[in-house]
């Protein structure tokens, strides 16, 4: 039976309407929300207007991630947003973005090795990516910092990369581009 309804009424204005008018609810029993589409974003739209009003009265926004409400100054400024602030609190973004780049680099580590070339460190704490040619800079400078640790997560291995520890990837940096356990082996 279910597969022969081809229209249903909405809950909210009463019109029968065609199934494709209204957004689909794999949790309902026809596949579909109780309202139509024109009721739920104008629902929506009245929420935002009320929300809107009262957060510039009482300089104040409730953060989407936390759900509490917060000062709009713990809110980073975002153009299209409410109030022209951020939906995520900045401790909320935060954490989010922090999340976001030990993911990525725990992936950078699996692809390059986990463990300095140098000395074989292997606490993932301390292990850092190093651009062999020393153009790591310009690199970040260039495309960004995100893109390039999104690159080097999921694109194709270079091979001007290696995984130091901090300590050796300091040392070839104030040590003219020669980590001090190389050295050693030199002399």
């Amino acid at each position: 039976m279910l597969g022969i309804m081809k229209a249903k009424t909405c809950s909210k204005c009463k019109v029968e309407k065609m199934l494709k008018e209204f957004y689909k609810n794999s949790a309902s029993k026809d596949g579909v929300t109780a309202r139509c589409r024109l009721c739920i974003k104008a629902k929506y739209k009245r929420v935002e207007k009320l929300e809107r009003i009262l957060w510039a009265e009482k300089q104040v926004r409730v953060c989407k991630t936390c759900e509490m409400e917060k000062p709009l100054i713990d809110f980073r400024r975002s153009v299209g947003g409410i109030l022209n602030r951020s939906a995520h609190c900045k401790r909320c973004s935060s954490t989010a973005h922090v999340k976001k780049y030990r993911k990525q680099k725990e992936k950078i580590l699996q692809r390059y090795g986990d463990r300095c070339a140098c000395c074989s460190e292997s606490i993932k704490a301390f292990l850092t990516i190093d651009h062999i040619n020393g153009n790591g800079g310009q690199e970040k400078r260039a495309k960004g910092m995100s893109t390039m640790v999104r690159e080097l997560a999921s694109g194709p291995i270079r091979d001007d990369i290696q995984i130091l520890c901090y300590n050796c990837n300091c040392s070839k940096y104030h040590n003219g581009g020669i980590c001090p356990h190389k050295e050693n082996l030199i002399n």
